[in-house]
């Protein structure tokens, strides 16, 4: 093998040798034909070896065009401080250190490999641009899109346009998406849709940006968030809807826990639920729970509850218990007579039996206005009443008889002689309120389409 980096020095001089001691910059190769276009000469070579600084290349053949630019094709290979890139031919400027790759490029550090059609690459900053549909693959995920950017020295990669991000437990849709190696961090932005699934549970979250932190067990969704969870051995009908403007999950060693803020709308098979914000525990053992602040207002069958917070707990995916506290209201229409049975007090418990409200009990400071119906099912009439306790029982949903305890005091009014304006102070009754699973199920449904024609064109 010759060294040309010899013949050079003669060709051109002090100057070119003294920059070549300056970026220790080294060319050998196998055989050499020099030719002269323009005025400026050009060397082509074969079994081409280039060493600089930290940067070794290799390639079949190349080709000097005396401005510090070179183009390298045939099973090019370059090798910097562990990371190396192959590609069919490599455009390169040893000033700049500066390039751009095409075809089959690949570049890699035993741990990761980017492939592309071409791209462009910057070794100086650790830097490289791909371009007509990129792919990363590590240990643990498989990123793709149309065009993205890797830092070899940070492990990190920013990629664009149609991003997918698949993992072992997770998939993540994109516009765009940063991705951290170290740590398996990822930064999701506009238009996102994760899916999630273990043996019981599909998840799915729609957002504008999403941030994961494997390594801390902790992820945030931002704008206009919508949670939908299925049953994977379930029909469609068993499915829990969650939206908000923000979600915020953290993962620990005794359970996850999941706190929705903004326009909160909670629906599933068992009870629906608007509030400011809500928190959700779920603790090892299967026991769970979940907290409303802020305005809540809660749907159990056809019983609307309200207060100025609500608990929900519940074991094995079955609802146990509804508490509320500091001004509770219960307001159930009965269609038959078209009137709102209604109780409130201080506070509220209600009991379930076999994900059925069996019984809903106010107290202190208990009050209702329960209208009856005779064997017709026509209005017979009315009793307002306080006491210190007071509770509703229930009987397929529909409040079925009323009970009062100590310190009681009522009246009652006959059907002909029910006040028209009896109702309990405070009582605020809102159906319209209830959340509507359609519209969430057809964002859903859009989502699902980009989920399909992402997993169609990766084929």
């Amino acid at each position: 093998m010759k060294r040309l980096i010899l013949l050079l020095a003669l060709v051109t001089g002090s100057t070119l040798q003294s920059e070549a001691q300056q970026r220790r910059f080294n060319l050998d190769a196998g055989t050499f034909q020099m030719r002269v276009e323009n005025g400026v000469q050009i060397i082509e070579m074969t079994q081409v070896f280039l060493r600089q600084e930290t940067i070794t290349l290799r390639a079949a053949r190349g080709v000097d065009y005396g401005n510090g630019t070179y183009l390298f094709s045939r099973n090019v290979r370059i090798i910097d401080q562990g990371d190396t890139l192959t590609a069919d031919e490599v455009r390169y400027n040893r000033i700049t250190k500066v390039g751009r790759a095409v075809g089959r490029v690949r570049l890699g550090d035993g741990e990761v490999v980017v492939t592309a059609p071409e791209g462009d690459f910057d070794l100086d900053a650790d830097r490289a641009d791909f371009r007509a549909g990129v792919q990363m693959v590590d240990s643990v995920s498989v990123l793709t899109s149309r065009q993205g950017s890797y830092w070899t020295e940070e492990k990190r990669a920013e990629f664009f346009g149609s991003v997918r991000l698949d993992s072992d437990d997770s998939d993540v849709l994109a516009d765009s998406l940063t991705y951290w190696r170290e740590g398996q961090r990822s930064d999701a932005r506009g238009n996102v849709v994760i899916v999630q699934e273990d043996e019981d549970v599909r998840s799915y979250i729609l957002a504008q940006t999403a941030v994961n932190d494997d390594s801390l067990g902790t992820g945030v969704a931002r704008g206009n968030v919508l949670v939908v969870r299925i049953s994977v051995d379930s029909t469609a009908s068993d499915t829990l809807y969650l939206a908000a403007e923000r979600l915020e999950s953290a993962s620990e060693d005794g359970g996850d826990q999941t706190f929705a803020v903004g326009n909160v709308r909670v629906a599933d098979p068992e009870f629906s639920a608007i509030a400011d914000s809500v928190a959700q525990y779920a603790w090892e053992g299967a026991r769970n729970e979940s907290r409303l602040f802020g305005n809540p207002f809660i749907w159990v069958g056809e019983s609307q509850v309200a207060g100025d917070t609500i608990r929900v707990t519940g074991h094995d995916g079955s609802v146990d218990s509804l508490v509320v506290r500091g001004n509770a209201f219960v307001a159930q229409r009965d269609t038959l007579i078209d009137r709102l049975q209604q109780m409130k007090g201080r506070g509220l418990l209600g009991l379930f039996e076999q994900d059925s409200l069996r019984v809903l009990e106010v107290r202190p400071n208990a009050e209702a206005v329960y209208f009856n119906r005779d064997e017709a099912d026509s209005l017979a009439g009315a009793l307002q009443v306080t006491a210190d306790r007071i509770r509703f029982l229930l009987q397929n949903g529909e409040i079925s008889d009323l009970r009062v305890y100590q310190d009681v005091n009522g009246t009652y009014f006959p059907g002909t002689l029910i006040p028209a304006d009896l109702r309990l102070d405070g009582l605020l009754w809102k159906p319209e309120s209830r959340p509507d699973t359609s519209e969430l199920r057809r964002r859903l449904d859009e989502a699902l389409v980009r989920l399909a024609g992402s997993q169609e064109s990766d084929r």
